[in-house]
């Protein structure tokens, strides 16, 4: 068998944007942050090279968002969040380009408690993919989506 590395890696970033869940008006945008996608035999990486040789246990399309307040950070092995809040929010759009696939995900202010939320995590079904702590941390108030 011969292995070769490859300079292709997969990696994420993303930023949070607050509406007033009223007007419907920007309220404010996060810097992009970055995300670790885990790898291990059921989760992100190991999810890739499963569906590459057919097998097909586990979903590979990224279908939900958890959010919480864990602040350990996100290791290779990870596969939830430290301390979820809020699980099964649904992606809002999508899109694709030749090496880029974008999501959003909306979360209502009526499905978020108002508070401080410290972590992140993709989702394939119920099989985490990535996982990253939100910095600085995000924090939910009043009539906020």
């Amino acid at each position: 068998m011969v292995e070769h590395s490859s300079p292709v890696g997969i990696q994420g970033t993303y930023r949070f944007r607050t509406y007033d869940s009223i007007t419907g008006e920007l309220k404010r945008g996060s810097d992009w942050n970055h995300n670790l996608v885990v790898y291990s035999t059921n989760a992100g990486l190991g999810l890739i090279a499963q569906q590459l040789i057919g097998i097909t246990t586990y979903p590979l399309e990224i279908t939900q968002l958890k959010i919480g307040t864990g602040a350990t950070a996100p290791v290779a092995g990870n596969t939830d969040l430290q301390t979820p809040v809020l699980a099964g929010v649904l992606r809002a759009t999508q899109a694709f380009t030749a090496t880029t696939a974008t999501m959003e995900f909306f979360i209502a202010n009526a499905d978020l408690a108002n508070g401080t939320y410290s972590e992140i995590g993709l989702f394939c079904g119920a099989q985490l993919f990535a996982r990253s702590l939100i910095s600085p941390t995000y924090t939910k108030g009043s009539n906020e989506d």
